[in-house]
């Protein structure tokens, strides 16, 4: 009887030890995934990008890069410098949700680009960071954006725009037509933009930017156009090409000039717009004025 109820115990013990090694294992592998989405949804089996929602919220908020710190912290900082922040959304707002409010970083918490306040309680707004939805595969890349909608609830607050700022961003991917394009002659380039901004976005100059890997430079314009709060307008862009500099051109940025001559480029905001076109059939005389040096995006 001794022998067995020692046997027993030994199985028992040894069962525990494995059920313990089991735990730990599974905690590490959860603490090696990602955070789930503010939608709540699991997380998915297979995550990549090294993106963080941070990264993404200075993109769409360049006024923004004085913050520094995880983004619980958001709000207070903007506060103090001078942002209002409140709990009421607007288009083009950061919204900062603390941690493990609507499924955000337990630690760190979350922000985001809100695109719309639905008026019902909700938002809609774009996201970068999370990984979920393991399903469709869908959310599997963090540097990809998300688009999202929520409640207003405590611990979601809105970062607003500083009074009359214009938040222009991109409203659709860039087309490049013809292309390939034979040298010396124009090509075309169609996109939207879209004013997420408090006030009208007042363009003097709107042009799309180009360059090779020999770093020569080039510029299509467009026509400029005031673009009204939560408006979007559509825009083309054309030049003609210079022959001499013939081979692969990669579309680099689209840059604007507002009413008081500062230069902002515009965020992609999801869409495509770094992209590659091929210039054919070399010739040695380029049109007037159509490479000159780029400025500086404000």
């Amino acid at each position: 009887m001794r022998g067995k109820t020692r046997k027993k115990k030994h199985v028992s013990f040894l069962l525990a030890v494995v059920l313990a090694l089991a735990v730990v294992l599974i905690a590490n592998l959860r603490s090696e995934k990602y955070p789930v989405s503010t939608s709540g949804v699991a997380l998915a089996d297979e995550c990549y990008g090294n993106c963080s929602c941070t990264d993404y919220a200075h993109e769409m908020r360049p006024d923004l890069d004085f913050i520094d710190a995880n983004a619980k912290d958001w709000g207070v900082i903007a506060e103090q410098d001078g942002y209002s922040v409140d709990s009421d959304p607007d288009p083009g707002d950061i919204a900062v949700f603390q941690p493990g409010v609507h499924g955000a970083d337990s630690q760190l918490g979350h922000v985001a680009h809100v695109t719309a306040d639905n008026g019902d309680g909700t938002f809609n707004y774009n996201e970068k960071g999370f990984c979920d939805i393991p399903y469709d595969g869908s959310w599997g890349d963090r540097c990809a954006v998300h688009p999202n909608s929520n409640t207003v609830v405590p611990g979601v607050k809105f970062i607003h725009q500083q009074a009359g700022d214009p938040n222009a961003v991109l409203d659709s991917n860039v087309s490049v037509h013809p292309n390939p394009v034979t040298g010396g002659q124009a090509v075309s380039f169609d996109f939207s933009i879209r004013n997420n901004g408090g006030n009208t976005a007042a363009m003097k100059e709107i042009f799309v930017r180009c360059t090779t890997d020999t770093s020569a430079e080039w510029k299509a314009w467009a026509t400029p156009q005031n673009i009204g709060i939560g408006e979007v307008k559509s825009f083309t862009a054309s030049g003609d090409t210079w022959a001499e500099q013939s081979g692969i051109w990669h579309v680099l940025e689209i840059i604007y000039k507002d009413s008081q001559d500062n230069f902002h480029s515009v965020p992609a905001n999801g869409y495509l717009l770094a992209q590659d076109f091929t210039v054919t059939n070399p010739d040695t005389t380029p049109p007037t004025g159509s490479f000159v040096s780029a400025p500086e995006a404000q």
